[in-house]
């Protein structure tokens, strides 16, 4: 908003690289800190949101 008015802003994203969150997440699954579960007929993974960045964090560090 500008002035009470709407306004079309244009930005640049940050560049990202997300080729690798597959392979985390799969790795990610048998350590300690996720839970696995159900919600009705679907299965489900919950974790720390800390706990998976740190993961992720170390995993690329090593990996990439």
């Amino acid at each position: 908003m500008a002035d009470g008015q709407r306004e079309l802003r244009e930005f640049f994203a940050p560049e990202t690289d997300d080729r690798d969150f597959g392979r985390i997440g799969a790795e990610m699954v048998g350590e300690s800190f996720v839970n696995v579960g159900r919600i009705r007929n679907a299965p489900v993974h919950w974790f720390r949101l800390r706990a998976g960045v740190d993961f992720a964090a170390e995993w690329m560090n090593r990996c990439r």
